[in-house]
């Protein structure tokens, strides 16, 4: 965590074991971030912007293959879970509220490299 005033950091977490964060999201709405890391982990941890300790873990996703983007709208997420050299490209969708992963059947999976996701909430 950054003071964005200063540039100074404030407080780290040992986020992922591999050490290395593939990428993070944030939502403001509900104080969410998620971060995914080489580890195979897609972790949602709660922001406490005034607290010592400002992060805290709320859940951990395990996957066979590594998130490379994630999109966050409200309780929901997308994760693109890619494995360039076995051709591995899925989108799985998790629901935070609910608790539930969504996978599309495997025939559906995407052919080639997923450059990037985003979520936009007007759209139905």
């Amino acid at each position: 965590v950054l003071d964005w005033s200063s540039g100074i950091t404030q407080y780290q977490v040992q986020a992922h074991e591999s050490g290395k964060v593939l990428t993070l999201v944030a939502n403001p709405e509900n104080q969410h971030l998620l971060s995914s890391g080489e580890d195979n982990t897609i972790k949602v941890w709660r922001g406490f912007p005034y607290a010592q300790e400002s992060l805290s873990l709320l859940m951990n996703f395990y996957s066979a293959h590594s998130a490379t983007h994630l999109c966050i709208i409200k309780s929901l997420f997308v994760a693109a879970l890619q494995n360039p050299t076995c051709a591995v490209h899925a989108i799985v969708l998790y629901d935070l509220r609910k608790k539930i992963r969504k996978d599309h059947h495997p025939d559906d999976d995407h052919k080639n490299e997923i450059t990037g996701l985003c979520a936009c909430a007007e759209l139905e």
